[in-house]
C-alpha cells in the first residue's frame, strides 16, 4: 500500500477522490477522519488542509478542486 500528499502549496476547496475499482466516491471534510471505499482498494483523509491518498494508487481517480 502506498500513501501519497497531492496538496502542492495550492489552497484545497474540495478533497474528493473516486476508486476506479468499486465506483465509490470519496470526500474528506475532516483532517483527522480517514474515509476507506466499500471494496478497500483506496483510502483518503486530511480534509481541507491536505490531501493524503493511500492505498493501490491505480484505483484512485482524483476529483479534488483546487483554488
Amino acid at each position: 500500500m502506498a500513501r501519497i500528499r497531492m496538496t502542492k502549496g495550492r489552497k484545497i476547496l474540495k478533497n474528493k477522490a473516486r476508486c476506479k475499482r468499486c465506483g465509490d466516491t470519496l470526500i474528506s471534510t475532516d483532517p483527522e477522519q480517514i474515509l476507506y471505499c466499500s471494496c478497500l482498494a483506496i483510502h483518503t483523509s486530511g480534509g481541507c488542509k491536505k490531501t493524503l491518498r493511500g492505498g493501490d494508487l491505480v484505483f484512485i481517480e482524483e476529483l479534488s478542486t483546487f483554488g
